[in-house]
């Protein structure tokens, strides 16, 4: 998790002119100090949490801000899954000494080049990725991937993040200049 502070601290992951690692440049080295002071605020033993770990303390109300990705948003307003449904707020990442940027990460549906089975394989993303189907995903709790839907002022009003995510996704767009 401590990728998505690396940008605004105008550090990059890869250095693109060589194509290696750019761990050692002065923004890398500050955010990854910066990381790891905001972690000394972190519950005891946050140095070797990872996703189900530092999720469900979050959804369990025992930390008090998690940063991550707009798939999660689902399961904080879903009050099965723990008891910051209807609690939380979403923000986009804050600015850093570099500027406002956030990364973009994303699931997907793929299939093989050498598949005897091409045709299926696309049909069955776009029998997932397509609109009647997404409907159905947004209402069981499934989180938004179609910018149609995070644009639709009825489901904004159902799911405030909707607008959060849409501001996240301008700034990430600045990455790309």
């Amino acid at each position: 998790m401590w990728s998505p502070f690396i940008f605004p601290f105008g550090a990059k992951m890869i250095d693109k002119k060589t194509n290696k690692p750019a761990f050692d440049q002065q923004g890398t080295i500050d955010s990854l100090k910066y990381f790891v002071e905001l972690c000394s605020y972190g519950p005891p033993g946050i140095e070797n949490f990872s996703w189900p770990e530092s999720s469900d303390a979050f959804l369990q109300g025992k930390t008090g801000i998690m940063v991550e990705t707009t798939v999660f948003a689902s399961l904080c307003e879903n009050p099965e899954m723990g008891v910051v449904a209807g609690k939380t707020g979403y923000a986009k990442m804050p600015k850093g000494p570099a500027g406002a940027f956030s990364g973009v990460w994303a699931g997907e549906l793929c299939g093989f080049n050498d598949s005897d089975n091409k045709d299926a394989v696309w049909a069955t993303i776009l029998y997932f990725t397509g609109k009647p189907l997404y409907d159905e995903y947004i209402e069981l709790g499934g989180t938004t991937f179609r910018i149609s839907g995070l644009m639709d002022t009825q489901k904004q009003k159902k799911f405030p993040y909707y607008q959060k995510i849409l501001d996240t996704l301008k700034q990430a767009a600045t990455l790309n200049d």
